[in-house]
């Protein structure tokens, strides 16, 4: 439970390090406590300070993030490379496709032929296809009614999937629309 803890701490930083303002790699925060920020809520004061310095001190031990305090009392902080992996990753993971307010009639067709040598990220691809919405048509046929161009190729991307191993199409008509249709909440 502690592990499960630390990593939503340390989660919790790393995005308020992106929604603070982390243009290039250097941020300014007030102190520890207030770069925890709402994580650390359920603490008195003194664990909260206590667990937010703990933190930050093993944030730095994994490379993640690396920080001087200044003399103002305030922190001057550093997203590593292994920190923005780790953001990378956690954005990959909300990774959502965005709903049109009008549908534009198009469906988009995945097809994939991943080889055997490259199960993991053929398993790794459907799961991924699945959480992101789309429809099994068949074992490596999914659909989806909306524009996911973006999303396929960084799908693609994380998962060292090659150009040659899947394909997307658009489509105007399918033989089953009426029932994607129904599955996908549309009103043609």
């Amino acid at each position: 439970m502690k592990n499960v803890q630390t990593s939503l701490l340390i989660n919790n930083i790393l995005e308020s390090l992106i929604v603070g303002g982390m243009v290039g790699s250097i941020i300014i925060a007030p102190n520890a406590v207030q770069l925890a920020g709402p994580a650390l809520k359920f603490l008195d004061k003194r664990k909260r300070k206590l667990k937010a310095t703990q933190t930050l001190r093993y944030m730095r031990q994994k490379q993640l993030i690396n920080y001087t305090e200044l003399p103002s009392g305030r922190l001057k902080v550093t997203l590593m490379r292994k920190g923005r992996e780790r953001i990378e990753k956690l954005d990959f993971e909300k990774l959502k496709i965005p709903i049109p307010k009008r549908w534009d009639k198009k469906w988009r067709l995945v097809m994939f032929d991943i080889p055997e040598a490259k199960r993991k990220s053929r398993s790794a691809l459907s799961v991924k296809l699945k959480q992101l919405g789309f429809y099994q048509l068949q074992k490596s046929v999914w659909i989806h009614p909306y524009s996911c161009e973006r999303e396929i190729e960084l799908t693609k991307a994380v998962y060292g999937i090659s150009e040659n191993d899947i394909i997307l199409a658009e489509l105007r008509t399918i033989d089953c629309q009426n029932q994607l249709l129904k599955y996908f909440k549309i009103r043609d």
